[in-house]
């Protein structure tokens, strides 16, 4: 949007809130960009985010002039097989896990759930429950084992533990080839060992990556030797 081109008024809707908070949502305003004006569209609005992609003025008029949407796929993919899964009647989870969600489900409940606190908690079992724990969906999920394993943080166990002969407890790890995911967990490592050693009470603590196994020996002696 250039210097030059005339705010956009947003126009009020006389009913801003189209849906319950108890059920899944089923409609949406979408604002023209062009005259500001809402039409009421249908169906659950996909995740997503506007971001600004220059500096605003002062005045909310010029929101949708000035900045841009962009969805959250794997978020919207998610939410499919989550409702997928919920259509199934909770296919596979076990006898208490379904009898759970369907107990937060139900309408007479002294202080019904909204439907976002049960989605999360649904998603987290179907994440969790389900996916991780390998069970059978009964249908091509959009949220891929691919999606998966990038929510996935693998525990970062050290390759050893050593105590030195000054009482120093070494993480040691032998690494030949650090790709960023491994230099971050290193970093991981650093700062806990930094945290350790101020806290005081769990005696001296250090951390180091020996690249070559050749060169071990005389690495371990140099560290003791400036730990004196």
């Amino acid at each position: 949007m250039n210097e030059n081109q005339t705010d956009i008024p947003i126009q009020p809707v006389q009913q801003p809130i189209l849906c319950s908070p108890y059920d899944k949502p089923n409609a949406h305003w979408i604002y023209d960009t062009e005259t500001g004006e809402a039409v009421k569209q249908l169906g659950r609005r996909n995740a997503g985010y506007w971001y600004k992609t220059q500096r605003t003025g002062s005045q909310q008029l010029q929101l949708f002039g000035q900045e841009e949407w962009d969805d959250l796929p794997l978020v919207n993919a998610l939410r499919a097989d989550v409702e997928r899964w919920r259509d199934t009647n909770y296919r596979n989870a076990t006898p208490v896990t379904r009898e759970l969600l369907r107990h937060w489900a139900r309408n007479d409940l002294g202080r019904r759930l909204f439907f976002c606190q049960r989605e999360a908690v649904e998603t987290i079992i179907y994440l969790a429950e389900i996916r991780q724990g390998g069970k059978r969906i009964g249908f091509n999920p959009q949220f891929t084992d691919a999606d998966l394993a990038k929510l996935v943080d693998t525990p970062n166990e050290p390759d050893f533990i050593v105590r030195l002969t000054n009482g120093v407890h070494l993480v040691l790890e032998i690494k030949g080839f650090e790709p960023d995911r491994v230099l971050a967990k290193h970093a991981a490592a650093r700062r806990w060992v930094s945290a350790v050693n101020n806290w005081g009470k769990l005696k001296k603590w250090d951390f180091l990556v020996c690249r070559d196994p050749q060169l071990l020996g005389r690495e371990l002696v140099k560290l003791v030797a400036s730990e004196g």
